[in-house]
């Protein structure tokens, strides 16, 4: 990678969101300074439009005109050599940033950190969590939010998707309630009745998931005492593994409600919700314990930290007049690929690109940049590059050679992961 100490980083987010936290905490650990573009929890985003992106989740980071989408792919890259020392040489100091959080390459300790990935962002997790969420939220409450919230988690045909990346929003919920409030609105009594008591059924299967999640941390990883996920003492700091471990079980804890015996109206439940159901810090100590710690942690690392905010245009401005963290010729197209070979793609080929599971509406156009085993690169009509996982992605040629695609009628509403 060719690189320059001037490249602005760029972070588009909106503080709520649980997978922009990610990318924040990591930031923050490493004391890497930052610009941050903040933006609506709903779409439209004409902060990312202006780059020529149709992508629909947060977070979204900018290291000069290479723009990186996707949790997964946004934390590998921040821990690469190349992309450290681009970063690092904006920070403040050379004294203000640690090294890469990551646990070294063929370790136990790296197959503990990627299995813990996969828990919280390639299974249910989280949309088990999402159904927890109150309804007595302003936001829950919102029409326009639950709409936008619903186009994002379920198909056209009315079917929900299955998560395999970033879930943007993290504020706000799983569509089913949606789908249910939807239905209910039609008016008639027993569809509405029809519809809590599903709504209970599921609150009831999504606790008892997410309990399992407490279980398995409390008496496993954390059950020895340790204060973070691969060992170490307190004031060691937390890892990569612990910022993959942590973003759910801090999410959820800092929710008032939501896992506590109320239903959406706050009434209590507890003579219908046993003892042993109940996620509390009395029932899972060590797991609400290591979370109070995390967040001290990434609160005393703010303190060392610059993150500088700015407008949607002057962040397209600054990116625009940047130059490029990663060279075309080092990102490549493999022509050999499977998927190169099975549609004739190659380098300046018209693709398009979008989300296999949530969002998938919301398709980003461009000119092939790079194709290979982990990631995906194509470059936009405004001139950025943009970086997505092959996991979870998929990539098409373009229906229209040329043109990058706009949010479609009725579609300009995104939301974020």
């Amino acid at each position: 990678m060719e690189f320059s100490p001037q490249l602005p980083v760029i972070l588009y987010h909106y503080p709520f969101s649980p997978y922009a936290r990610r990318i924040v905490w990591y930031l923050r650990l490493r004391g890497i300074s930052y610009l941050e573009c903040i933006q609506p929890p709903m779409l439209p985003r004409p902060d990312l439009a202006r780059l020529g992106i149709a992508y629909r989740r947060i977070p979204v980071l900018a290291v000069g005109r290479d723009v990186y989408l996707d949790t997964r792919l946004i934390l590998r890259k921040l821990e690469s050599a190349s992309v450290t020392a681009a970063v690092t040489a904006a920070s403040a100091s050379a004294s203000s940033w640690r090294p890469p959080l990551g646990a070294p390459a063929g370790t136990d300790a790296a197959a503990l950190e990627r299995l813990l990935a996969v828990l919280t962002t390639a299974t249910d997790l989280f949309a088990r969590a999402a159904a927890l969420l109150p309804r007595s939220l302003p936001l829950m409450r919102d029409p326009a939010f639950r709409r936008d919230r619903r186009d994002f988690f379920f198909a056209r045909d009315g079917a929900p998707r299955r998560r395999q990346g970033d879930g943007d929003g993290g504020d706000g919920g799983g569509g089913g309630d949606d789908a249910q409030d939807d239905g209910a609105e039609g008016g008639e009594v027993g569809a509405e009745a029809e519809a809590e008591a599903e709504a209970a059924a599921q609150r009831a299967e999504a606790l008892h998931a997410v309990k399992a999640a407490f279980d398995l941390l409390e008496h496993t990883l954390l059950a020895d005492g340790r204060a973070w996920v691969l060992g170490g003492a307190a004031d060691a700091g937390p890892t990569l593994a612990d910022i993959e471990a942590v973003w759910p079980f801090h999410w959820m804890t800092g929710i008032p409600c939501m896992l506590s015996d109320v239903d959406d109206n706050g009434d209590s439940t507890a003579t219908t919700t046993s003892t042993a159901q109940q996620i509390s810090s009395a029932a899972f100590p060590r797991v609400y314990a290591w979370v109070a710690r995390f967040q001290a942690a990434v609160g005393a690392a703010k303190e060392r930290v610059r993150a500088g905010r700015v407008s949607g245009e002057e962040a397209a401005r600054i990116l625009l007049r940047s130059g490029f963290l990663e060279r075309e010729e080092e990102v490549g197209v493999d022509e050999t690929e499977p998927l190169a070979r099975a549609c004739g793609l190659r380098r300046g080929s018209w693709v398009e690109v979008w989300p296999t599971d949530y969002g998938a509406a919301h398709r980003d156009r461009g000119r092939l940049v790079g194709l290979g085993p982990d990631e995906v690169v194509w470059e936009t009509d405004a001139g950025v590059r943009v970086h997505a996982p092959r996991l979870g992605f998929r990539v098409r040629p373009a229906a229209v050679a040329g043109v990058v695609a706009a949010p479609a009628a009725g579609e300009g509403k995104e939301e974020g992961a």
